[in-house]
């Protein structure tokens, strides 16, 4: 939270509220409902990767469980990450919906007696400008 002062003549001191930001966890779950329903195109691969989380987030009885924190966690270290070339070098990297939803289900889930997660491998593909603030499946419909 940053100060500012109430009017530009006194001495008087307020809280600026910054916009905050969506968590993560909440920009991949969102993520996942509008590919579902339609609002984000998507190939059948990531429609199917949605339909899978979201159904599984669903489930009781099975040998898998949805850690948030560890989910919330990988997150917020890949935005403390900097960009390192072009106009935002430096600058804080802001994760993607879509990359939110990758790294929250890679890491989120973790088997319920161990606790060891249950993806060990991940694959991502998309073009080569990965961090450009828009989502690069907008303009193509496959994979």
């Amino acid at each position: 939270m940053t100060l500012r002062r109430a009017s530009p003549n006194s001495g008087q001191w307020m809280a600026a509220r910054a916009k905050a930001p969506r968590p993560p966890l909440a920009r991949a779950l969102r993520y996942a409902e509008q590919v579902i329903e339609g609002r984000i195109p998507a190939c059948v691969f990531v429609r199917q990767a949605c339909e899978r989380q979201l159904r599984d987030l669903s489930r009781r009885r099975w040998p898998y469980r949805f850690d948030p924190l560890a989910a919330e966690r990988i997150c917020r270290f890949a935005e403390l990450l900097p960009h390192i070339k072009g106009p935002m070098a430096g600058q804080r990297i802001e994760l993607a919906p879509w990359q939110a939803f990758i790294l929250t289900t890679a890491f989120g889930w973790v088997r319920a007696d161990t606790g060891k997660r249950r993806f060990r491998r991940s694959t991502s593909r998309c073009r080569a400008a990965t961090a450009r603030p828009r989502c690069p499946m907008r303009r193509r419909s496959t994979c």
